[in-house]
């Protein structure tokens, strides 16, 4: 009796097993539907180290993509930022843009801006003087992030551990900038960093919930969160593939995601890694199909970028050989907007 028992309780086991794999691909099929999202595409990530000159041509392929949020100065390109000069200090060779360019292309697109805030290597006196000046240009004041992936702490990013030991650190920081801004701006919304995803690292493994410890809740309204993914190259793409890399990345996020339906998500940054352009389409495609049904803003990465390394190079929306032109990943998201 005991036996039999055992092998229908295995067998139950296995039957439920696969019922919840098959419905937690059912429910990623669903995340495909157009008319499901939460709110449309917001915008993309922007690095402005990498643009080219902003000529006519360039905003209006830009334009074609109807960006409702512009992002400047960009993600981790922001530690280093100097507004005054319109350059990286640590880049100090790539691509100047002031911030009459900034209103050149906000105005151009007629998009709102995301302020991601230097707390590295600048002041709150001098980061507030930026939001002052781009609002005397004519700039709203509507979205704040302060600092970008201060969590990261291999050699590359040390500067985040020295200023940033913990999380806790950072949201006392956070804690400080943010107050002084909401009494500048009064309707501003303001983002404090957390991780996307989950990680054996102590630092990053402690870092969401010390933020959310010692962060005071008036001082915030959103959680920023990145999400990347990557599979290997030799995977071949089918609907079937895609649903698992993709659900396998949004575990890590879920586990990590802080739940307060009082706070809005803005993923300002997300885009999948692959070997070759069409994998990089098909794979994002259906990853932020995934990204605008819980995004309140949703960025992908990135509107621009020339470089060698091939990780990278099929990010870019608009063509590093015609700046006039989209690229496969840029037309595939303007058919995704289109469509809405």
């Amino acid at each position: 009796m005991n036996r039999i028992f055992n092998h229908q309780s295995i067998a139950y086991i296995i039957l439920l097993f696969a019922t919840i794999c098959n419905s937690a691909d059912v429910t990623l099929k669903k995340t495909a539907n157009y008319t499901k999202y939460k709110v449309p595409l917001t915008g993309f990530n922007i690095n402005w180290s990498f643009l080219p000159v902003l000529n006519d041509k360039f905003i209006n392929v830009t334009k074609s993509l109807k960006p409702k949020i512009i992002r400047y100065p960009g993600g981790t390109i922001s530690n280093s930022w100097d507004w005054q000069q319109g350059l990286s200090t640590k880049y100090p060779r790539r691509a100047i843009h002031k911030i009459e360019d900034l209103v050149k292309m906000q105005k151009g697109t007629n998009a709102d801006v995301i302020f991601v805030l230097n707390v590295i290597s600048s002041t709150f006196k001098n980061q507030l003087e930026l939001l002052k000046n781009a609002q005397k240009l004519g700039i709203s004041i509507k979205y704040i992030e302060i600092g970008n992936e201060q969590y990261l702490s291999s050699k590359k990013f040390g500067y985040n551990v020295k200023k940033f030991p913990s999380g806790k650190d950072y949201a006392k920081y956070a804690n400080t900038w943010a107050a002084k801004l909401k009494k500048e701006f009064p309707r501003v919304k303001i983002g404090i960093v957390l991780l996307g995803r989950t990680n054996k690292n102590p630092r990053l493994q402690k870092w969401n919930s010390l933020v959310i410890d010692n962060i005071k809740a008036k001082n915030y309204d959103a959680f920023i969160y990145h999400i990347y993914l990557k599979f290997p190259n030799y995977i071949k793409l089918n609907p079937d593939n895609i649903a698992r890399i993709i659900h396998k990345r949004i575990k890590y996020f879920e586990k990590s995601k802080v739940s307060n339906p009082k706070k809005q998500i803005w993923i300002t940054e997300y885009g999948a890694h692959a070997n070759s352009e069409e994998k990089t389409v098909e794979v994002t495609a259906k990853l932020a199909d995934y990204i605008d049904s819980i995004a309140d803003i949703s960025m992908a990465h990135i509107l621009f970028l020339k470089t060698r390394k091939r990780k990278y190079s099929f990010f870019s929306m608009i063509s590093t050989n015609n700046e006039t032109k989209l690229t496969k990943l840029g037309q595939m998201f303007k058919t995704r907007i289109n469509a809405r």
